[in-house]
């Protein structure tokens, strides 16, 4: 019989998110760094869905 070796499981580990602290433009009103999905910005939690 062949000694079969248990198998060993790798476990991923979550990389480190990197987040820009590049303070967002004022002209385009937090645009940029705004999520087009929620139409909000981080910071400021200003909606700019109506400048699109």
């Amino acid at each position: 019989m062949r000694n079969y070796r248990p198998q060993q499981i790798y476990y991923q580990q979550p990389q480190p998110i990197y987040i820009q602290q590049a303070p967002p433009p004022r002209d385009d009103g937090c645009c940029n760094t705004c999520l087009k999905a929620l139409c909000c910005c981080f910071l400021f939690e200003l909606c700019c869905c109506d400048m699109f």
